[in-house]
């Protein structure tokens, strides 16, 4: 007796409920998917059975013991009784597909000529881009980088050139630097990783085999779309080498970049006083690394939504001050990079909103300039 077939680990949580198993006793085999009798037949019938068929789709569960008859006594349409010879088999109605997280038996010893089994997964959801969606891709970028060139050209019309998108003193060294930098290097090393490392890592080393990232501990295979772009750079670095430090180099650097616009873009905006003193930018370093030490030391996706979320408060910070709408734009996109990184990557939209006034008064603006123009 024991378990022939089953799509789902038996002892797994609610496995009965949502798989399908054929069971053997001493006195039977039975078909039972989602908790239900397909069909069952007597251990002494099975050494006539040549093989056991069950098929399952939208419309009807079926299982047949072939070669297996019963002789069953029948009414005829005259009111008799006749006995007649019946397959041993059995149907349910409806879709009643089991789920499979994989195919599962308690066999031992090697795999007996003619056994098979196939599967034709449903994969409704699962699709291929056709030529025409690969074309309106190809021109919504071509359009957007089209756009904000045309908004960069837009933006000289005051006369003013573009400021730099790195000042000179963005790479100058300070002693503030090598202390939050160094840390983080530090950190990378000896520091604990976060608790979804082993999922994470897992799911980036398996794509390659499946031809695709799928969350399989948490959404049973889904891919993380449209959220979760971040992992496929992880399974970049995984294809090269799954060491821990190699892995989590995405996570590092977006640490030394954020620390990076905190300590040149941001502290600067909080006024002449804050920006000239040490204890306060030694003040916001400790600060940051207070949090992203016990939290961002992983291949979680928190590093690039933190990175996403600074760059786009600065881009809209820059656009307010300077009454250009390129780095606005600059910030929709980043925006939207970053939620598509993770669902917290909603907090950008935060920042979107609290520009929508004055970047509104820029456009009415530009608007009266040049709107006779157009």
């Amino acid at each position: 007796g024991g378990i022939l077939l089953a799509t789902a680990p038996p002892q797994g949580k609610g496995a009965d409920l949502e798989a399908m198993f054929v069971r053997v006793s001493g006195e039977s085999v039975d078909v039972l998917d989602r908790n239900a009798v397909v069909a069952t037949a007597t251990r002494a019938e099975m050494s006539e059975c040549s093989k056991l068929v069950i098929t399952s789709d939208s419309t009807q569960t079926y299982a047949n013991f072939e070669g297996v008859t019963r002789t069953v006594e029948k009414t005829t349409p005259d009111g008799g009784r006749e006995l007649v010879t019946v397959p041993v088999d059995g149907r349910l109605l409806g879709d009643l597909r089991p789920q499979v997280v994989g195919v599962f038996t308690d066999m031992k010893g090697g795999v007996p000529d003619g056994l098979s089994f196939h599967m034709t997964i449903d994969s409704r959801f699962s699709s291929s881009p056709t030529l025409l969606k690969m074309v309106a891709v190809i021109a919504a970028v071509l359009l957007t980088l089209l756009s904000m060139g045309a908004l960069a050209v837009l933006d000289t019309s005051d006369g003013r050139g573009h400021r730099r998108i790195l000042p000179a003193h963005w790479l100058k060294p300070t002693w503030a630097d090598g202390g939050i930098i160094g840390t983080l290097l530090l950190w990378h090393f000896v520091g604990a990783n976060t608790s979804d490392d082993g999922y994470i890592l897992s799911m980036v080393r398996v794509a390659p085999h499946a031809g695709y990232l799928a969350n399989y501990f948490r959404w049973f295979g889904v891919p993380e779309a449209p959220f979760g772009w971040y992992y496929y750079v992880i399974q970049a670095f995984a294809e090269i080498s799954t060491a821990s430090p190699w892995v989590r180099i995405p996570a590092l650097l977006c640490g030394i970049l954020c620390w990076m616009v905190i300590s040149r873009e941001v502290v600067p905006r909080l006024g002449n006083a804050v920006a000239r003193s040490q204890v306060a930018l030694w003040t916001g370093g400790l600060v940051f690394l207070a949090f992203w030490l016990p939290y961002d030391n992983g291949l979680r996706s928190e590093p690039i939504v933190a990175l996403g979320a600074l760059l786009t408060w600065v881009s809209i910070e820059r656009a307010i001050a300077t009454s250009r709408l390129l780095p606005a734009a600059v910030a929709v996109l980043v925006a939207a990079f970053t939620l598509a990184a993770a669902p917290t990557g909603l907090m950008c939209v935060a920042a979107l909103l609290a520009g929508i006034r004055p970047l509104v008064a820029i456009v009415v603006r530009r608007r009266k300039q040049f709107g006779d123009l157009a």
